[in-house]
């Protein structure tokens, strides 16, 4: 593959990590509605409210760790549109290896976000009537 198909695929990823940041977004938008109706009828159990506010403040920082993630995928995405065929093979091979460096902390933030997802259904049926 030549380095012109490498580059287009790699803007094509982040087009995809893009996509996939907005979606969890979202996802908390709708956890946090949900969470909101669950706190209505089960307002007065304190097991619930501290459970609850434990998940608030996981969304709270998921917020911010998606906040960081499309801040450094749009890094990422200006330092790639200044990668030419023509740039020295070090240049090259330096933003390569920082891509892979996102593409890990992208797949870390899907499994812990996926794990949180876990904790937040487990709660969820717990406490809906």
């Amino acid at each position: 593959m030549d380095i012109l198909s490498n580059i287009e695929a790699l803007h094509l990823e982040h087009d995809k990590w893009l996509s996939d940041v907005r979606f969890y977004q979202k996802l908390i938008e709708i956890y946090r509605d949900h969470l909101l109706r669950l706190s209505s009828s089960n307002h007065k159990d304190k097991e619930f409210r501290k459970q609850l506010e434990v998940l608030q403040n996981e969304l709270t920082i998921e917020e911010g760790q998606i906040r960081k993630l499309h801040h450094r995928i749009d890094a990422d995405e200006k330092k790639l549109s200044k990668v030419s065929p023509d740039a020295e093979m070090m240049d090259k091979i330096m933003y390569f290896h920082n891509h892979l460096d996102l593409n890990e902390e992208i797949e870390r933030f899907y499994c812990l976000f996926n794990e949180k997802k876990k904790r937040y259904l487990r709660f969820c049926i717990k406490w809906q009537k």
